[in-house]
């Protein structure tokens, strides 16, 4: 037997094999005793059938027994002697005999990427290092605040900034109410940014009416259209106004503190503000890092991922992606699906690789010690992080994640002493999301 292996950029991989003809031939006697056991003939009991006469009577099914035998000798022998780490089910294809009475044919499969992660030094990866100001920290004290706030009967007009708690019926334009369209106990929020109800109801009192009006979106249909249909109409409403309310902050003393927290004194909270939020920022710089780490090692690879392993990542996204839309109306575009998310399925399947290739490369080993630091570093911040820390302690599965992130983070720490690195500093507050825009006016419901 002689067979070569040829393997392509994506782990398509390609075993030609030549059997020649005594290597089918040492297969016969197997064919013919395969054969012979289940032989029925008059003269002989069953099983019994000399060879001789099995070969005359049966010469056709024993070549094609004997070829068999031969294919599957020659696969167990080529998969002792190569050790290939195959990831999808082996193909026999392009099957022939040739004309000395042998054969050819090939071994179709994927193997598992196998290539070594190097070139760290060319890389170059910018660090930003985002920090804490002043100004953080009393946007965060001041969150703290508006959530505490108290809610507070108003017995005067109602002014911007206002609460007004109304019900609300709509009606005609000649004022007749429209049977099924009330709205009880609404809230609306006056402010001076809604140009259109706020106007309106200045100025009321608890107990009044006022005829508002108000230009409402109308939902088209997914199945029907509409032609004409405006995709605003003016609806006229009847608002009778149950409460007048405002919303008062709580003084920023030492009083507040002992209601928000296990502090004694408004320098106590803001200390441990000031050391939450650093924590995060360390945190946001950290990750931040690590993703520029991921992505310039990423692109310096160069290796194609298996065809079967991408179908295979991509087919549990689908499956995940109907599991979550089975009840929408609209039909799942599969196609679509698979399209958008591809890109993104070969990153996460190129990191894992690479990833999971360094760490044999390099044996990271988490210690003991290495898991106290982890559990010391949550306690550092509070309450929260010292329950969290008992909570991982106690669990199993809590402590092989927490073994899993050790191992990324000496994994990281290593690419990072490698890489060439450039740092810059920002402010924290430009990773956060900016407010939703506040909207005072009633949202009426079509």
């Amino acid at each position: 037997m002689e067979y070569s292996v040829n393997t392509d950029r994506k782990w398509q991989t390609t075993v030609s094999v030549a059997l020649a003809p005594e290597d089918i031939k040492e297969h016969y006697d197997k064919a013919i005793k395969k054969i012979q056991k289940d032989v029925t003939l008059e003269g002989f009991r069953k099983g019994k059938v000399p060879p001789q006469l099995i070969k005359r009577l049966y010469g056709d099914q024993i070549e094609s027994e004997a070829n068999q035998f031969a294919i599957e000798h020659a696969w167990k022998t080529i998969f002792k002697e190569s050790d290939f780490y195959v990831i999808n089910e082996p193909d026999i294809t392009n099957l022939n005999p040739t004309d000395s009475g042998g054969m050819t044919f090939d071994i179709t499969f994927e193997i598992h990427p196998d290539f070594t992660v190097e070139g760290y030094e060319d890389i170059s990866v910018e660090k930003v290092i985002y920090e804490v100001t002043e100004e953080d920290v009393d946007e965060a004290i001041d969150l703290i605040r508006q959530q505490n706030a108290m809610m507070y009967t108003v017995d005067d007009e109602a002014a911007a900034g206002h609460f007004i708690y109304a019900d609300l019926q709509e009606v005609d334009a000649t004022g007749v109410p429209v049977i099924g369209q009330k709205i009880e106990n609404q809230q609306i929020w006056l402010t001076e940014d809604d140009e259109e109800l706020t106007p309106q109801l200045i100025g009321v009192k608890a107990g009044d009416e006022r005829k508002i009006s108000l230009m409402v979106t109308i939902e088209q249909s997914d199945f029907i259209e509409q032609p004409g249909m405006p995709d605003e109409i003016r609806k006229f409403y009847r608002v009778r106004i149950k409460e007048v309310k405002e919303r008062r902050l709580p003084d920023l003393d030492d009083e507040f503190a002992k209601d928000v927290g296990p502090y004694e004194t408004m320098d106590e909270l803001k200390e441990q503000y000031i050391k939450n939020l650093r924590h995060r920022a360390e945190h946001d710089t950290q990750h931040a890092f690590e993703n520029a780490l991921t992505e310039a090692l990423i692109d310096n690879m160069d290796f194609e991922i298996p065809d079967s392993m991408l179908n295979f990542y991509l087919d549990n996204v689908i499956k995940n992606a109907k599991k979550r839309n089975k009840n929408s109306a609209k039909p799942f575009d599969e196609q679509h699906y698979r399209a958008m998310y591809q890109s993104h399925a070969i990153r996460d399947l190129k990191w894992h690789l690479i990833s999971e290739q360094l760490q044999k490369q390099e044996n990271f080993q988490v210690t003991d010690a290495d898991i106290e630091a982890k559990l010391d570093h949550y306690r550092e911040h509070g309450e929260d992080g010292t329950k969290r820390a008992e909570a991982i302690r106690n669990n199993h599965q809590e402590l092989e994640r927490l073994r899993e992130s050790i191992i990324f983070d000496k994994l990281y720490a290593f690419l990072a002493d490698k890489v060439n690195v450039t740092e810059m500093t920002k402010p924290w507050r430009e990773l956060q999301e900016p407010a939703p825009e506040e909207n005072g006016a009633a949202q009426v419901a079509e």
